[in-house]
């Protein structure tokens, strides 16, 4: 809600976009200030991975599941969700400290694009159901296309020691 003048206010209502799981969203906001919304509908309770790849101080990047907050960093947080519907506020601070949104149940990942005018982000989420297992002591050679993200597991024994050794190509 913008307060056009004294007698006149400005409402926009927008549905949030669905996220996909294994994918890499971004997006962009102006740095004087507002606000995406974005969302995850789990069917069942699961274990999921959020990121934010970097941060500005400008963006706020955080999640409350089952009433406990997650600041999110440019690591994978692994966190359990309870089966049910998430919605996703990014938000800018404006130059007038206010950020053009409510807070609500979040997690964001953003960085300061070139253009001074806005804020580029990045929101990774996926499901621990979807990793492809991965035998131990056997080469994987895996192709990603740009803004995807795939998961592993793997089975090991209590205390057994694992090395993860690139082979080729990129690793970053």
């Amino acid at each position: 809600v913008d307060q056009v003048d004294a007698d006149t206010t400005a409402l926009n209502v927008t549905a949030p976009t669905p996220l996909a799981a294994g994918q890499i969203t971004g997006g962009s906001l102006p740095a004087d200030g507002g606000v995406n919304f974005y969302s995850i509908d789990l069917d069942h309770d699961q274990l999921v991975y959020l990121q934010m790849p970097q941060g500005s101080g400008d963006i706020t990047a955080s999640v409350e599941i089952a009433g406990s907050n997650y600041t999110l960093g440019s690591y994978y947080t692994t966190v359990f969700m309870p089966k049910g519907h998430y919605v996703i506020q990014v938000s800018a601070q404006g130059n007038d400290g206010g950020s053009g949104g409510e807070s609500g149940e979040s997690f964001a990942a953003m960085s300061p694009q070139d253009d001074s005018s806005d804020y580029s982000y990045a929101l990774a989420f996926g499901r621990m159901d979807d990793a492809t297992a991965l035998p131990l002591d056997a080469p994987a050679t895996v192709t990603l296309d740009p803004g995807q993200v795939q998961v592993y597991a793997f089975q090991a024994q209590a205390g057994q020691r694992l090395y993860f050794v690139p082979q080729a190509g990129s690793t970053s």
